[in-house]
């Protein structure tokens, strides 16, 4: 008796079904094995992890693993906390993993002299790794909801409604002695100063945006010699494009960062202002000038200005951070908190 066509068919289903399925069995196996080999790596390097067991699931159209009430901790201090941590991939493009983070999420660097710690927090987010073939991490993007920056360096809790950001790997690095090591983007918005924040300006900043590449090698966990050493030998941060919107001011530009005997941020860089005329009125409410000065403050900034493409009208200004001090063009407009590396 011969079969009809759709019997064959199912039958040829089934197979290639049951084949999946193995497969999927394996991947699952494959995954839990390197997850152990994570958390032993991490244990000989002093740091504790756990669970150590987490739950693998997905089939059939996905290959998860699921944390709950993760958290791990470097031995130098560091914390990392999540009240559910979800990674999966789909079996066709196991190298593109997405993230979910739910329950609440908590980062705790380590401790810093007399500044304390410096604390992030989250309620929820999520984000994305791709791998590189060869191994390793090849990008890793993370958005969090309602984050909250706290230290005890601040007046008060650094908040956000949003907040975006990424690293990005170059698939090829020169051989020079400060090759690009890696882009670094940021994104937040609707962030809450800590605080007194001086009269005009508002006490909320509507966006901050960076886009910077990181120069030099840095080992994984830095300390101030291995910081002073990257710094010595030439490693910088290259913003290449940043931009404040804060109290009608728009501020965009680039700048070069690094690192000053003392190991302190240092910048020399450049920017397009608009709205400067609520700069010149920040100057008068603090007493830095006088009525008669701000307005010819405005007046000249008015003459030097330049309309753009897009509307704005712009003077450009130099940016500098130099003996902790920030400015913007021949004006101060703040002091820089001095950070405790150790």
């Amino acid at each position: 008796m011969r079969l009809r066509p759709i019997s064959l068919a199912v039958a040829l289903l089934l197979l290639l079904f049951l084949a999946y399925t193995g497969w999927w069995v394996a991947a699952s196996a494959q995954l839990r094995r390197a997850v152990n080999d994570v958390v032993a790596a991490q244990q000989a390097q002093g740091n504790s992890i756990n669970p150590t067991e987490p739950a693998i699931g997905g089939f059939p159209l996905r290959l998860s693993l699921r944390l709950d009430q993760a958290r791990w901790q470097r031995s130098d201090g560091m914390l990392v906390e999540v009240g559910s941590l979800e990674a999966w991939a789909r079996p066709w493009d196991p190298l593109r993993i997405t993230l979910h983070l739910d329950g609440g999420a908590r980062v705790v660097g380590p401790p810093r002299g007399t500044e304390g710690t410096l604390a992030l927090t989250a309620p929820a987010g999520e984000g994305e790794l791709r791998l590189a073939r060869q191994g390793g991490i090849q990008q890793w993007k993370i958005h969090l909801d309602q984050p909250r920056l706290e230290s005890g360096g601040l007046m008060g809790p650094l908040a956000a409604s949003s907040l975006d950001l990424s690293w990005t790997v170059p698939a090829l690095t020169a051989a020079t002695p400060t090759p690009v090591i890696g882009s670094f983007n940021l994104l937040a918005r609707a962030i809450t100063l800590p605080g007194p924040v001086p009269p005009p300006l508002d006490a909320e900043m509507q966006e901050i945006a960076l886009e910077a590449q990181l120069h030099g090698i840095l080992p994984p966990n830095p300390d101030p010699a291995a910081l002073r050493g990257w710094s010595e030998a030439g490693g910088t941060v290259e913003v290449t494009g940043f931009r404040l919107l804060w109290s009608g001011m728009d501020l965009r530009g680039n700048a070069t960062l690094a690192l000053d005997e003392m190991l302190q941020p240092q910048m020399a860089g450049s920017a397009e202002l608009s709205g400067a005329d609520a700069l010149a009125d920040m100057m008068v409410a603090r007493g830095t000038l006088s009525r008669d000065q701000g307005k010819a403050m405005k007046t000249a900034l008015g003459f030097l200005s330049q309309q753009q493409p897009d509307g704005r009208r712009v003077v450009r200004v130099p940016l500098t951070i130099q003996d902790q001090q920030f400015s913007i063009g021949p004006i101060r407009v703040g002091q820089m908190p001095f950070i405790e590396w150790e």
